[in-house]
């Protein structure tokens, strides 16, 4: 467990829960405070089993370039993806979250982040493509030209937010 240095804590308000699994376990993940350490960003995270620890999001690749200070345990793993997208998680902005299931048992989270009529796609830790709904549901990215968008999950989404998110959205506006 690593030591945290209390005045550089701050506790995340509203905390910021998601589903993840550890080792076939299905558990409930809670970002609950941030710190920075003037080189990384390292969060609290609470696991719906009792378990807590402070895990640092980022890539792969750098993490492994730089060393471990110690080997990733499951948990780790479990939140790891969805650490790299907390950051984008404005405070103030409005945002959704949900646990998408694959063909063949693998599942992934997936951060729809709303500013301005535009939905920014997060998952596999990263920016993937954006949403927006005209007269109908387009979607598109910036991300690096020959980058192809999964359509098929872009379709997924777009239905989700028509038959829940934007329904409970309006009726929030309106009460």
């Amino acid at each position: 467990m690593q030591t945290l240095l209390f005045s550089r804590v701050i506790e995340l308000q509203p905390h910021i829960s998601f589903l993840c699994s550890v080792e076939g376990t299905n558990l409930t993940a809670t970002l609950t405070h941030t710190e920075h350490t003037g080189v990384q960003m390292l969060y609290r995270v609470r696991f719906s089993d009792g378990h807590e620890d402070t895990y640092a999001p980022g890539e792969k690749e750098v993490r492994e370039d730089f060393g471990r200070t110690r080997t990733p345990d499951a948990y780790e793993e479990a939140v790891f993806d969805d650490l790299c997208v907390a950051e984008y998680l404005e405070k103030g902005t409005w945002y959704i979250n949900v646990r998408v299931c694959e063909e063949g048992g693998g599942a992934f989270n997936v951060w729809m982040v709303e500013k301005n009529g535009y939905y920014s796609i997060y998952y596999n830790g990263q920016y993937q493509f954006t949403l927006r709904k005209r007269e109908r549901w387009e979607w598109g990215t910036v991300r690096e030209k020959g980058y192809v968008v999964n359509g098929r999950l872009a379709k997924l989404l777009a239905d989700y937010l028509d038959q829940h998110a934007l329904k409970e959205t309006r009726h929030l506006k309106r009460a």
